[in-house]
């Protein structure tokens, strides 16, 4: 059976041993087209010697620098290294906006490397192919690249607002979005438990941990150079009570400062001129720092109770027609767009802002109004509500890194796909047996497909592209990498490569050989990382092969536990009885695992295949594991279940109890102990199902 991921690498290979013809290059995202890399033929390369004759932009000087330092020095200089030529038609963009050209041809031949591209963006991204081609920094498959993405928009978005994450943890997370060809880093940059942005208009916004200008300039410079667009959010007019702790005066009753999660009854007065005011001093500062031409203003899980509750705003509804709360946020919004319009900017929100009184106008390129965006997040069908209203789209529904969702069930996802296969999997992921101990809860969320139409025309937006969104409720800096690079690159081949690219046992080969190259070019060591973490909670390396076969549960179930959880499911959620806030340390073996066991995606490709003693000898070996001397208190009921699980496994291998009758018992086996799961029992399962 393939073993965990260690920190094997593919640079401990010999130098100068040509690589095995099954070698698995860590393409990630697989590029439109290759020719040359099925059976490749190899070159022998000390590296490269660049032959271009024109001046290149300092990007692609800086581009090539990374190349050079992510390349290890071979242990013999008996090769010359390859002519590197690189042409590039448009070569002296500073700042990536939507829309660019990012395509490139790569081509690797005996007389060099030539690398073709009509924008510095798309040569960074044939550089970023060629640092995944080379072998141990020795070999080069003869080849050639012919590759674009499918969508404009390729996102990510971090949450510093619940839980900060310092600076130079953003800065890396830019290197490795660029080894996956990602474009855009969203920042949800205010919440109701932090806001992030040190303005000077409102200096009393900013929480203790926050981004200075200078830093956040920073940011932008570093992105920008590895062809990143950097997209603030400033959430209104909900998720504010960090806003009003400070400036009490801009809500319609008394908050306090918050540390809980969930959604908050507080929010701005939209009735107020000074929130107006205030807004667009904010957004003038952003403007000032992110050239982007989108900011993000949120519109998100608005509750109604203090605008229901508040005469001045009844009043204001009443003499202005607005029926409900959602026509006084849609009448606000529209305020909102005409201030980043001001700006010389485009309004992006979360999908909460469909409403038929805030929808494109007639008359909006007359009057020089940029369309607004709408970032899908509710189920699949507010992707098309969006679309048929007239909205440009991004997709965020299917990529929540937060639900600790294994890769192929995100990989399943395309932007593009009809709504009624995304309504397909959806359904699907309801049946799926690793999900069964949150499957009520997934089910509470189908109330969204009820939502109601507000379009006009028929498919009218454009589907700009996808974003996963990794929300910061139980995500600190200690934590970061690991919940991201187990599964984003998968997501970020979706959002580039070809929609019929979908093999997922390829898929995950890829995977982690991508992971092991993060470790060779950039700072990020996930296993390093992830072991460091388990031995400061008290977990011994000796236990460490036990926790790579446990995940997190899933969903929100952690975040909620089982008394909000059920409140959620009988309508009436209870936040307060929520166990995570602010305040909670991530500090327990639990916020050290992959949200994935790739212990466990291994598992059920060796069993179809391996012999009867070759099972029995690693369910021994499971066995030996869990019954092995000092096992800590909390690894206990893993262990315990473990050795079941060996013990079953031996009983059908031996004759002694038929498949079927074992099989519910070790489904049972797989039931949430606390907050994790023993994930290889759902390999297990579905090899007794064949039996």
């Amino acid at each position: 059976m393939t073993k965990p991921l260690d920190s094997q690498t593919d640079s401990d290979a010999e130098p100068f041993t040509e690589p095995d013809s099954g070698l698995t290059f860590a393409l990630m995202p697989w590029p439109r087209s290759a020719v040359g890399l099925d059976e490749p033929s190899w070159l022998a390369t000390q590296g490269f010697e660049l032959t271009t004759q024109a001046p290149l932009a300092p990007i692609i000087q800086a581009g090539l620098a990374r190349l050079q330092q992510r390349l290890p020095t071979p242990a013999a200089e008996v090769v010359a290294p390859l002519p590197l030529n690189i042409r590039c038609a448009a070569n002296t963009k500073g700042v990536p906006s939507l829309g660019d050209d990012e395509s490139y041809r790569l081509r690797i031949s005996p007389q060099g490397i030539e690398l073709v591209a009509p924008t510095v963006w798309g040569v960074l991204h044939g550089l970023t192919s060629l640092t995944q081609l080379w072998h141990a920094g020795a070999w080069l498959p003869v080849c050639e690249l012919m590759d674009e993405p499918r969508f404009a928009w390729r996102g990510l978005m971090l949450d510093p607002a619940r839980r900060f994450l310092p600076l130079p943890h953003l800065l890396r997370t830019l290197d490795a979005m660029s080894l996956c060809k990602l474009n855009v880093l969203h920042l949800h940059l205010s919440d109701d438990q932090g806001f992030r942005f040190t303005s000077a208009a409102y200096p009393e916004l900013a929480s203790s941990k926050s981004y200075s200008k200078a830093e956040l300039q920073q940011l932008v410079t570093q992105a920008s150079a590895l062809g990143i667009r950097v997209v603030p959010e400033l959430d209104v007019p909900g998720h504010c009570t960090s806003w009003l702790t400070a400036y009490p005066q801009w809500g319609s009753a008394p908050t306090s400062a918050s540390t809980r999660f969930g959604v908050h009854k507080a929010c701005l007065d939209p009735t107020n001129p000074e929130v107006l005011e205030a807004l667009a001093a904010l957004l003038g500062e952003l403007a000032e720092i992110f050239p982007d031409e989108f900011q993000h203003l949120g519109g998100d899980e608005v509750h109604p109770a203090w605008w229901s509750d508040a005469d001045n705003i009844q009043q204001h509804m009443l003499q202005h027609q607005l029926a409900e709360p959602a026509d006084l946020q849609a009448e606000f919004n529209g305020k909102v767009q005409q201030q980043v319009q001001h700006q010389q900017r485009r309004m992006i929100a979360w999908d909460e802002v469909l409403h038929p009184m805030f929808g494109p106008q007639p008359d909006a390129a007359d009057k020089g109004l940029a369309p607004l965006v709408v970032q899908n997040w509710r189920g699949a069908t507010s992707r098309d509500r969006a679309l048929k209203a007239g909205h440009d789209c991004v997709v965020s529904s299917g990529y929540y890194l937060d639900l600790m969702y294994p890769a192929d069930l995100h990989y399943q996802y395309d932007p593009g796909l009809p709504e009624k296969d995304l309504l397909a999997l959806e359904d699907v992921m309801l049946e799926d047996a690793r999900l069964a101990h949150v499957a009520d809860g997934m089910r509470w969320t189908l109330q969204w497909r009820d939502a109601p139409a507000v379009g006009r025309a028929e498919d009218s937006g454009e589907l700009l592209g996808g974003e996963a969104c990794l929300w910061g409720e139980l995500v600190d800096s200690d934590c970061l990498d690991v919940r991201l690079w187990s599964r984003m690159p998968a997501i970020a081949e979706r959002f580039w490569s070809s929609a019929e690219r979908t093999d997922i046992k390829d898929m995950y080969v890829r995977l982690q050989a991508w992971q092991r190259a993060l470790m060779q070019h950039s700072e990020i060591d996930l296993w390093g990382q992830q072991r460091a973490g388990l031995i400061a909670a008290d977990i011994a390396e000796a236990w460490h092969p036990l926790t790579d076969l446990v995940e997190p549960v899933k969903w929100y179930a952690r975040l909620l536990g089982e008394q909000a959880l059920q409140a959620r499911l009988a309508g009436a959620e209870m936040p307060q009885a929520r166990p995570y806030q602010t305040t909670t340390a991530l500090d327990t073996w639990v916020d050290k695992l992959w949200p994935e066991s790739f212990a466990a995606v291994d598992l059920y490709s060796w069993l179809q295949t391996a012999d009867a003693d070759a099972i029995v000898a690693l369910a021994q070996g499971w066995s030996q594991l869990a019954t092995q001397p000092d096992c800590p208190a909390v690894l206990a009921p893993m262990a315990e279940r473990l050795a079941e699980l060996a013990r079953l496994v031996v009983t059908v291998i031996r004759g002694e109890m038929p498949a079927a009758e074992a099989c519910p018992l070790v489904v049972a086996l797989g039931a949430p102990q606390g907050e994790v799961v023993l994930a290889v029992v759902w390999p297990v399962v579905q090899w007794l199902q064949d039996q």
